[in-house]
């Protein structure tokens, strides 16, 4: 009787540990915006004349925080993953995105505030930066940015253009939606590039 006493005593020791066992919460987990795929280019003189400069991009609300989003399909509710955020604010993560791709791309010289002597200003905006889910299924990476460029002295944009790329992801992890915005964003970059190019390089 003492022993069955004893047994059924540890049993309840054990459950009550147990009951009490609080798993850890997931660690966060940060995500690099990798925009573009340089190559190495050989030295020399910037081809353009004219001097870019590049502020950080203005972003209003979840837009500007580091949490990765996401839109549900109804198109209106816009929900912050827990646990997984960018290294950084979007605004900085695509100011120094956008000036590295200019200064490949145009091999011109940028630069991340103005100096001395201000060049043409390129001020970006943070539209869309999100995964949307797609009643389908097949989620996507949706970004859409604006630019307005300022040609030195001016208060009334020399170009003003919002491009938007949606990219289907690959696979359904966090992975795959940081992938497809690294590739929707390189795309939209190349394409304002392009845009841009007419009115630096002489």
């Amino acid at each position: 009787m003492k022993a069955a006493r004893i047994v059924a005593l540890l049993l309840s020791v054990t459950l009550l540990a147990a009951c009490g066992t609080v798993s850890a919460p997931p660690r966060d987990q940060f995500h690099r915006l990798v925009p573009q795929e340089l190559t190495v280019r050989p030295g020399g003189e910037p081809a353009g004349t004219s001097p870019i400069v590049v502020p950080p991009f203005s972003a209003s609300g979840l837009h500007g925080q580091r949490a990765l989003l996401y839109a549900a399909a109804d198109g209106t509710t816009l929900e912050q993953y827990g646990y997984h955020f960018w290294i950084d604010s979007p605004r900085l993560l695509l100011q120094r995105g956008l000036a590295a791709h200019l200064r490949h791309a145009l091999d011109a010289r940028v630069m991340n505030e103005p100096g001395p002597r201000e060049g043409v200003i390129v001020r970006g905006h943070v539209h869309r930066f999100e995964r949307v889910a797609d009643q389908n299924g097949a989620d996507a990476a949706v970004v859409s940015l604006g630019f307005d460029v300022f040609e030195s002295g001016e208060t009334v944009p020399a170009l003003s253009r919002t491009i938007e790329r949606r990219k289907e992801l690959a696979g359904d992890d966090i992975a795959g939606y940081v992938a497809a915005t690294s590739a929707a964003t390189r795309e939209i970059f190349d394409e304002f590039a392009r845009d841009l190019a007419q009115l630096v390089v002489r």
